[in-house]
């Protein structure tokens, strides 16, 4: 039955083909037989198999896809599998999970990576760990450090909530159908880096106030906001830099000291 359904492009379909990739995937995961474990878009089963085997409380695969959700609860009848129709932006973590925190694993949607990045980061407090199959570039992106070409606000939000790291690269001809790029598979251990921030609204105007005009310096990127907050300068931070070399504890520095002169 797995070989009569097609890739459709409308989900950014590309299966999986690569028991060794999948191997390594399961393990990073670390399950555990009390374990919750969301798997985002479960396909044709390739990393289901393997997370049932492996052994856990409770696996659910959260798929849009009515033909492949149709294959994975006839393909896993025997197993404790629960399937959930729907796409993973619109699957609600905080009604799903009780006291125990879940992982979540999955082959992502290219369309929607960074949907999906920010609706786990969101979630923050539900998740124990994330293991995310996404483009290449887009894993550099997540682990980049500070003065590349890299490091944005999608690496500034994902090392603030989570301690990333890369697992490995898989290669595109190990997908089918065979996409136009390579993929790589992170690991996100999941924590609230919010906690130091006075004011986390405030912390992620400023971000992506620095972010919009990359090269320019925190002083012109930010002239705006600093206006509308009646703010003349900021210490201790320097405003003659970009927002490229400042870390994840410097960005949360700058917003206290800026929060800081709005309460005066």
């Amino acid at each position: 039955m797995a070989a009569q359904i097609k890739a459709l492009k409308k989900y950014g379909q590309n299966f999986l083909r690569d028991e060794a990739a999948v191997k390594k995937i399961v393990n990073a995961l670390d399950c555990k037989n009390e374990d919750t474990i969301v798997e985002i878009g479960p396909g044709q089963g390739a990393l289901t198999g393997s997370l049932l085997a492996k052994g856990c409380r409770r696996l659910v695969g959260v798929e849009i896809d009515s033909r492949l959700a149709d294959l994975l609860e006839e393909k896993f009848s025997s197993s404790s599998l629960e399937i959930i129709r729907e796409s993973i932006l619109d699957f609600s973590f905080a009604e799903f999970h009780s006291e125990d925190k879940v992982k979540v694993v999955g082959n992502i949607p290219y369309y929607i990576t960074s949907d999906i990045i920010f609706k786990i980061l969101d979630n923050r407090r539900q998740i124990e760990r994330a293991v995310l199959m996404v483009q290449k570039e887009v894993a550099d992106r997540l682990t980049a450090p500070i003065r590349t070409k890299d490091y944005g606000i999608l690496s500034v939000f994902t090392q603030m909530h989570s301690r990333v790291s890369r697992v490995l690269d898989i290669s595109r001809e190990k997908f089918y159908p065979v996409p136009n790029v390579d993929s790589a598979v992170v690991l996100m251990e999941m924590r609230d880096g919010a906690e130091d921030v006075d004011d986390y609204p405030l912390f992620k105007r400023i971000v992506y106030a620095g972010f919009q005009n990359r090269r320019k310096m925190l002083r012109n990127s930010l002239k705006r906001l600093l206006l509308e907050l009646k703010i003349d300068d900021i210490e201790p931070i320097s405003m003659e830099v970009r927002p490229e070399e400042l870390t994840v504890a410097e960005f949360i520095q700058l917003t206290n000291s800026i929060f800081a002169k709005i309460k005066i």
